[in-house]
Formats: C-alpha cells, structure tokens, sequence
C-alpha cells in the first residue's frame, strides 16, 4: 500500500496505472486467454483517475484506450496489408486512427465517472457499470460508425457459468457484470 501510494504521488504513476489496466484488458482476449483477469483489470485504471480532475481522467481513459486497441486489434495491420493491399506503415496509421476512435469512448467513461461520482464510491459502483454497458453497446451498434469488437463480455467466452448468463442478458450483461465486480474491489 505505501508503495502504491508513493508511485501515484508520481507523475507518471496514473500514466502507468492506465497502460497496466490496459495491458491486462489485451490479455483477457483471444491469443492470450488469461479471461480471470478481467475481473479485476479495471482496477489500476480506476486508482490512477481517483483524485484527478475530470478533464485528466478523460486523458488517462484515452491513454487506457489507446494501448488497449492498439494492440488488442493488431491483426488490422494483417488485413489492411495482405486484403487491402497497403503498405504496413499505412496500414498501422490506420490501426492508430481505429484506436483513437475507440479511446474516444474509455476516455469519456473516465471522464463522466469523475464528473458524476467525484469521491463518491456507493455512486461509482452504480453508476460505473451502467456507464461502461451504454458505452460499449453503442460503441458497437452505432449505424456508421460502430465496432463491436473487444467488448468485455466477450472474454469469458471459455468460462461457462460466466458465459450461460449471456442467454438472458446478451453480452452486454457480462461487460456489465465485469465492471461491477472491477469497482467493487476497487470501491473496497
């Protein structure tokens, strides 16, 4: 704990928190399979926007964002080049642009739990889930722009008791479920 404290107190340390939380998000999906980590992979995230402003949190969720898809989605470079017929630095320009797009959205969930919850932790375990869910659901849905890929409920695609629940609540009720338990360890 006192270690933990003393890398926040840092400058960097909300940095690396972001880039560890996202990390642990790419391990969670195919090619790596470590899907037990997603129940707690939010938590670095969460501790390194905890006493930032809004306008900082929406950074360190961009940042989050911005590791995460770029190289949770790095088979696009594969496709770009090989189908699309791009050179590789092209098509890893267009992976960078795909990933900023989807930051876009980690760093307004950062954003709008410091705005809503502030130091409110009873808030943030209501309102963080529901915030995630809509935000992935139209993340993925939206008619022009939307990319359903690396939703969070999809990483427990091995864990069957996790996974069965999908038949009453779609994937999106297992991305609300992991978000659940991810600030409810940290909000403890």
């Amino acid at each position: 704990p006192v270690l933990l404290k003393n890398l926040m107190l840092k400058e960097s340390g909300p940095f690396l928190f972001s880039i560890t939380s996202g990390i642990l998000c790419i391990l969670i999906f195919p090619q790596f399979n470590f899907e037990f980590l997603a129940w707690f992979a939010f938590i670095p995230l969460l501790l390194a926007v905890e006493t930032k402003t809004p306008k900082r949190s929406a950074l360190l969720g961009f940042i989050f964002g911005l590791c995460f898809y770029f190289f949770g989605l790095n088979w696009v470079t594969n496709t770009i080049t090989n189908y699309g017929n791009l050179p590789p630095i092209v098509s890893y320009m267009v992976l960078g642009l795909l990933a900023a797009y989807l930051a876009f959205y980690t760093g307004l969930f950062c954003y709008l739990i410091r705005r809503v919850c502030k130091e409110n932790r009873v808030l943030l375990f209501l309102f963080a889930p529901i915030l995630w869910t809509s935000l992935e659901y139209l993340r993925s849905t939206h008619s022009e722009l939307g990319f359903s890929w690396l939703g969070l409920g999809y990483s427990q695609f091995q864990t069957l008791p996790v996974i069965q629940m999908a038949e009453y609540t779609g994937v999106y009720g297992i991305s609300w479920l992991i978000m659940l338990i991810n600030v409810g360890l940290y909000a403890t």
